[in-house]
């Protein structure tokens, strides 16, 4: 049996993402607890567990978004959890997805975990999506969080997610 461990941050993750996301053309899709293993199964190989993950089709470019997560209560995300999430989302084909990385926790994230999470984004590539208790209580996603000129922000899709992210978390930094 595993440890609830992060149980809540999901729970509040899926309430949240359910509704920003479910007015998606053809909704959204929520997949709590997944198990993931290198297609090459070799008697070595590792395996990892995803937290959740959120499917649903981008209107803009009909591609799939896929969020996949990792979520604590008071633990800390370390590089280990930031590595298994990038070889998961870079498992699938860019071309027929857009994949983000969620990270949620209940308590602040420390400097350490904002320069691991940096590290998913490249160049223009905006993938990570931080989430902490004052994002997650509210009714609506992000509804406390205001963009650069003071604006209230509306959270519709994953990118608009991962824009915020990059705007509060890693703009400011080199």
């Amino acid at each position: 049996m595993k440890n609830t461990q992060g149980a809540i941050p999901v729970a509040l993750v899926l309430e949240q993402v359910t509704r920003a996301f479910d007015g998606h053309r053809g909704g959204a899709h929520y997949f709590p607890s997944l198990d993931v293993r290198p297609k090459l199964d070799t008697a070595d190989s590792c395996s990892w567990e995803i937290d959740f993950a959120v499917l649903c089709t981008d209107y803009r470019d009909g591609k799939v978004d896929l969020m996949i997560g990792e979520c604590k209560d008071e633990g800390s995300i370390d590089a280990n959890d930031i590595e298994n999430l990038r070889l998961t989302a870079d498992a699938f084909p860019a071309e027929r997805f857009n994949v983000f990385i969620a990270l949620a926790k209940i308590s602040p994230f420390t400097e350490d975990e904002i320069a691991l999470a940096k590290t998913l984004n490249s160049g223009y590539r905006r993938r990570a999506i931080l989430m902490t208790a004052k994002d997650l209580e509210p009714y609506e996603l992000y509804a406390n969080a205001k963009d650069p000129g003071g604006h209230r922000l509306f959270i519709t899709s994953m990118t608009d997610a991962a824009k915020y992210t990059h705007q509060i978390y890693f703009s400011s930094s080199t």
